[in-house]
């Protein structure tokens, strides 16, 4: 992952973040998200065979229920930074004028209809669209 601090001034090179490096690095974020929730995924469906087996007899229910708990709510709260990083790309994009660019894959559209709907300006400055 870069060294970007988004929104942060280079004082060395004496420049901003363009739209289009902070585009950049959203992707970047979006990316590493997606691979969190794969691997999370994967944890949580290896952790969902374990309470199967303990409920057969094992010791240690409690605690594996907690840590699955756990997973779930770090599961929606990675989900809810795709969509929010989408939809920065999206709205930068838009911005860019640069149609088609930065289309995320159909896969990935993760929660788009709650983000849709918050109510909040997704970029700080621009106005929020009636609902």
């Amino acid at each position: 992952m870069s060294g970007l601090v988004l929104g942060q001034r280079d004082e060395s090179a004496g420049h901003r973040l363009s739209q289009e490096e902070i585009l950049g690095s959203t992707r970047l974020v979006s990316q590493g998200l997606e691979a969190l929730h794969s691997e999370h995924q994967a944890v949580l469906q290896s952790l969902s065979q374990t309470i199967e087996c303990l409920q057969q007899g094992g010791h240690e229910e409690g605690l594996v229920h907690e840590k699955a708990r756990q997973l779930r709510h770090s599961m929606e709260n990675i989900e809810l930074g795709l969509s929010e990083a989408q939809c920065l790309v999206l709205i930068g994009c838009a911005h860019l004028g640069n149609a088609g660019f930065g289309q995320p894959p159909e896969h990935s559209r993760v929660g788009e209809t709650e983000a849709a709907g918050s109510g909040t300006a997704a970029v700080p400055g621009e106005p929020v669209a009636p609902g």
